[in-house]
């Protein structure tokens, strides 16, 4: 035992990008709809060979596909099978937010759970593990999603005494963000209004206990 500590190195978001593998971009987001496909499946309490049928493939098909074997499909396939269970597809195309100096596709399930939570600032709290997304509901009726926040952060904002606090010094003005249009009830990407950390410290007032 020489009690050195092994090396670690933080991970880009893609793990198909950081294993070197052609077409990561693809592969990420073919992979988070076959993750969404399996919540919903579980979901309804599906068997695999009803689930097949529902989808129009084989049993054995859908096993591996569900294992990750998803190579022979396409997005376009794949995301046809989430309509299957009552799901909306939208396909939106905006501008890059000025910061941002990568060209990305994204996936966002839709909607995320929110759990109502004791603090004088905030009502409700919700996270998608999936594409790491966090929802903040604030008592002034304004609704925030989060982008690519780590599971530990939702957790400690779930845990903290003061959620206000939590969120002012850990989480605003440090991901990259949308709004809940007013009237919205599902968190969509289609349906918010993107921003940058610095444009959410001018639009919001600070949030305290």
């Amino acid at each position: 035992m020489t009690g050195r500590k092994p090396k670690v190195e933080l991970g880009s978001g893609n793990i198909f990008a950081d294993l070197g593998l052609p077409d990561a971009e693809d592969l990420l987001l073919k992979a988070q709809i076959v993750i969404e496909l399996d919540r919903l499946i579980s979901e309804r309490g599906l068997t695999q060979i009803r689930a097949a049928k529902l989808i129009g493939i084989a049993q054995p098909d859908l096993s591996n596909l569900l294992r990750g074997d998803f190579r022979g499909y396409s997005v376009e396939r794949l995301m046809r099978m989430l309509t299957v269970f009552d799901r909306e597809v939208e396909i939106v195309v905006r501008p890059r937010a000025a910061e941002s100096r990568t060209r990305a596709i994204t996936f966002n399930p839709g909607d995320v759970p929110r759990e109502p939570v004791s603090s004088s600032a905030i009502i409700a709290i919700g996270y998608e593990a999936t594409t790491k997304t966090l929802l903040v509901e604030f008592n002034n009726g304004s609704c925030y999603q989060y982008f690519e926040v780590p599971t530990r952060t939702y957790e400690a904002l779930a845990k903290a005494p003061s959620k206000g606090t939590f969120f002012s010094t850990r989480i605003r003005d440090r991901f990259r963000f949308a709004r809940l249009r007013s009237g919205e009830t599902l968190p969509r990407e289609g349906q918010f209004t993107a921003g940058s950390p610095s444009s959410a410290r001018r639009a919001r007032s600070a949030v305290g206990r």
